[in-house]
């Protein structure tokens, strides 16, 4: 069985900044996405039943903001931030998987054939996605519960070496917590 193909429209309004040693850009997005696939779970006759259905119908609404600096020629900084809010429409629930808030640092420096990095990146907490299942036994799901727990905000710190061979082959190292 086939379900129909999901699709995304996006809207987005875009500013960008530029001047040495300088460039930002900042957007405001829509994402409208529909047919997307929920799993249903009902228990009937002391039997689980699994089934999915095509109408899942998502808006995420955010804000993203960029900004590179270029301390030097070879040494480079750079911060971004995305803001966004997802609502469901065929639920009153919180979406699952769709963190709030992400932001990534980084810095790296060039030294002949030598590059080296620091960044980190943030992720908000989230929760975990929903089920809905069939409690009283008609057949109609009728309660959602999350599957999982939530996953709780998380920072990532990297350090990255790499080293150009030649214009086709790299050596990469990273370090990450």
């Amino acid at each position: 069985l086939f379900s129909e193909p999901k699709q995304i429209q996006t809207s987005e309004i875009v500013h960008a900044y530029k001047q040495e040693p300088w460039l930002i850009t900042q957007s405001l997005y829509v994402n409208e996405t529909e047919n997307l696939v929920r799993r249903q779970i009902s228990f009937n006759n002391n039997i689980f039943m699994a089934s999915v259905v095509n109408d899942g119908r998502w808006r995420t609404q955010g804000y993203e903001v960029n900004a590179e600096f270029h301390l030097t020629p070879n040494w480079h900084w750079s911060a971004a931030t995305s803001l966004q809010k997802t609502d469901d429409y065929n639920s009153d629930l919180e979406i699952g998987y769709s963190p709030q808030t992400l932001i990534k640092l980084k810095t790296d420096y060039q030294y002949r054939l030598h590059t080296f990095a620091f960044y980190a990146h943030y992720v908000s907490e989230r929760e975990s996605d929903w089920r809905f299942v069939d409690t009283d036994n008609n057949n109609q799901p009728d309660t959602a519960t999350r599957i999982g727990e939530a996953a709780e905000s998380y920072c990532n710190l990297n350090a990255n070496w790499l080293y150009r061979i030649s214009e086709n082959i790299d050596i990469n190292v990273n370090i990450s917590n």
